[in-house]
């Protein structure tokens, strides 16, 4: 095999693990889950970025290691090759040898410390350690960056800590319960999962309905895409729907709607949280992070008509995101895909429709 070849595909391979640092779809569910700052989300993301960097740089410099110039005279060796470390592998014992010698370089050139013990020899390693000092100002410059935006955020978190606060303790001079004070500390921490307050309806409100409509897509559409209702449907039903979603928030115990309500207001899709639906009394259904509410009951496909058929209860600090009635069927009649999702999914609700008892009993 052409060892420049090979030396290419292995480059290539290492920029496609870089795929791994995709994780900011995570970020609010961790926020939400473990109670995490966005203090603790930046430190992070800036440790990750910096060793990241340092790993990626050091099997690089790895890899050119292995290279040589055997047709100077006399022969240039690389780093790799005068260590009699060229036919190391995965689980080697010198690997972990050869991986700190590597890392340890890619530090000490990146910080600008350059100790001089490992020093570029052959054409390749010397214009390598020119380009990763060249990048290493720029790292430099990103650390000292984000450590001022570690020091504004850390002041965000304060203030929210201190908006919460206030809020404890107006209802603790009010007489308020403390189950009830419970239930508003976790809604806080359900609408601000990042522990930095902002008034999101005036935010959207001050933007262009384009720009508006858009942060709502990048927002939503991962939801829609996990639930049933939307499978099959393209890219751009997904997008048009997100675009006419707002959001509801729900305390413990909080009802949603109640049987025989009419269902003007439509259909809710579950963001985070869970509810929780009876029909006379009697729990019937559960509600997961995806799931539609009030399908039937907004179509009018039920025994009591456009009403919905269950009282539905938020059993945990839920956030929800609306659609209303007319909006909803606006969608069916614009997009096909939607309709005949629509049809496979109202013929399996159907089937557990049938499963009820009649009202009244």
């Amino acid at each position: 095999t052409d060892p420049t070849l090979a030396f290419i595909l292995q480059i290539f391979t290492l920029l496609r693990m870089a795929r791994l640092h995709r994780v900011g779809r995570l970020k609010a569910t961790l926020a939400r889950r473990f109670k995490l700052t966005n203090f603790f989300f930046t430190t992070i993301q800036l440790v990750f970025f910096v060793v990241g960097l340092c790993h990626y740089q050091a099997c690089i410099w790895f890899l050119i290691g292995s290279l040589s110039e055997t047709d100077s005279e006399p022969p240039i060796y690389g780093w790799v090759v005068e260590e009699g470390k060229q036919d190391v592998t995965f689980g080697d014992p010198l690997f972990s040898e050869t991986y700190v010698l590597s890392m340890y370089w890619s530090v000490v050139t990146v910080t600008g410390t350059g100790y001089g013990d490992y020093v570029g020899k052959t054409i390749y390693e010397r214009i390598y350690c020119m380009i990763v000092m060249i990048t290493g100002g720029f790292m430099i410059s990103i650390i000292i960056g984000n450590m001022g935006h570690l020091i504004r955020s850390a002041d965000k978190t304060l203030k929210f800590k201190g908006i919460k606060e206030e809020v404890v303790e107006y209802l603790h001079s009010r007489g308020v319960s403390q189950g009830l004070v419970a239930n508003v500390v976790r809604f806080y921490d359900l609408k601000f999962p990042n522990k930095i307050f902002f008034d999101e309806e005036s935010i959207l409100a001050s933007l262009p309905k384009g720009l508006s409509d858009k942060i709502k897509i990048q927002c939503y559409s991962d939801v829609l895409a996990r639930s049933a209702l939307f499978h099959g449907c393209n890219d751009s039903t997904i997008a048009d729907m997100s675009a006419r979603l707002t959001t509801v928030y729900l305390s413990i115990g909080d009802v949603l709607v109640r049987q025989g309500q009419d269902a003007e207001e439509g259909i809710y899709f579950v963001r985070h949280g869970t509810l929780q639906g009876s029909y006379n009394g009697t729990t019937i259904t559960q509600y997961a992070e995806g799931n539609p509410v009030g399908v039937l009951s907004t179509l009018g496909l039920t025994c009591e008509g456009m009403q919905y058929i269950e009282t539905i209860v938020a059993v945990e600090e839920c956030e929800l995101m609306q659609i209303t009635r007319d909006e909803f069927v606006s969608m069916i009649r614009e997009h096909q895909d939607l309709e005949y999702s629509m049809d496979v999914l109202l013929q399996m609700r159907l089937l557990l429709m049938e499963r009820l008892p009649p009202r009244g009993v």
